[in-house]
């Protein structure tokens, strides 16, 4: 009987070690995961890893071609700062689609009586998506005992969005003329719904652009592909041509045309992309995405197609 007691306290103490150190790692990972969702907000401060794992991987790239050390440093740099750049996009996005149905809440609140403040820590637990993230701080700001404006502000600066500057600014104007803001608030957010749809409206229009774009680079490159394995392979080398006048001049090297093909295309697919996302939304940043595809799709194709 002694023995399995000490059994059955062995064991418990084991499960009570192993359940402190899970416990311990769940709250590393958690500090790990609040301390990367800054990179959300900044995708810019992705850089100050990426570049010195770069310049760390010089010595072992070195060997490497120009063009294949300018698509790893292309890779490894752009591809985070672009997927965390859309991230942020999606994230404004739908906070921008509860804009209206706050501002319309936040509106019916003050019309029966209630100020800003109060309003604004009642909406806090109201269900508006990712926007009831941001008027919890906004609730946290004023606890704090700091200004409506200034957490407004800071609201603004977070965010980062041309809708939400636009409703913040007629807030601020409405707060100093007067505390019944209500009228304020409907005509905001009838604006902000508005502004939504032309921009949704203009977003589906451009993005027969973008397609148009794709195409363009996919016939570049098909044609480019179909020179190089057809035309370029019968060329001879290093032979001289005898014309008409006597005069004679060299053949072209194929290896160096096939060459000059393949960064065509790679920057043919660069500026390609940029141009996508300047004209589908708006940003020359929102064209990464697009340039690291088509880069890519070039770079596979030469590999396994034609310059190798």
């Amino acid at each position: 009987m002694a023995r399995v007691t000490g059994k059955s306290t062995s064991s418990f103490r084991y499960q009570s070690t192993l359940q402190q150190y899970l416990n311990r790692i769940l709250r590393k990972i958690k500090v790990v995961l609040s301390d990367i969702r800054i990179f959300v907000y900044k995708p810019e401060y992705t850089f100050y890893i990426t570049i010195p794992i770069t310049v760390i991987s010089i010595p072992f790239i070195i060997t490497w071609s120009v063009e294949t050390i300018l698509i790893y440093v292309l890779v490894l740099n752009v591809i985070p700062y672009a997927f965390l750049t859309e991230l942020k996009k999606k994230r404004v996005s739908k906070i921008e689609e509860h804009i209206p149905d706050f501002l319309k809440q936040l509106a019916s609140l003050n019309e029966s009586g209630l100020n800003l403040v109060v309003a604004i820590r009642m909406l806090s637990s109201s269900n508006l998506g990712v926007l009831t993230k941001e008027i919890v701080k906004i609730r946290k700001d004023l606890e704090w005992g700091m200004l409506l404006s200034d957490a407004l502000r800071r609201f603004e600066v977070r965010v980062g969005s041309a809708t939400v500057t636009q409703v913040t600014s007629i807030l601020l104007r409405a707060m100093e003329a007067t505390g019944t803001i209500k009228d304020a608030l409907f005509t905001a957010a009838r604006d902000a719904q508005l502004y939504m749809k032309l921009k949704k409206n203009i977003k589906n229009e451009m993005f027969v652009y973008v397609v148009v774009i794709y195409m363009t680079f996919f016939v570049f490159l098909v044609t480019i592909l179909i020179l190089s394995k057809n035309f370029l392979q019968v060329l001879p080398k290093d032979m001289n041509i005898q014309g008409f006048s006597g005069a004679s001049f060299n053949m072209p090297d194929p290896v160096r045309l096939s060459r000059l093909f393949y960064h065509t295309t790679l920057i043919n697919g660069m500026i390609g992309g940029l141009v996508a996302g300047l004209m589908g939304e708006g940003e020359l940043k929102s064209g990464l995405k697009h340039a690291i595809l088509l880069v890519s799709i070039a770079f596979i194709a030469f590999k396994i197609f034609g310059y190798g």
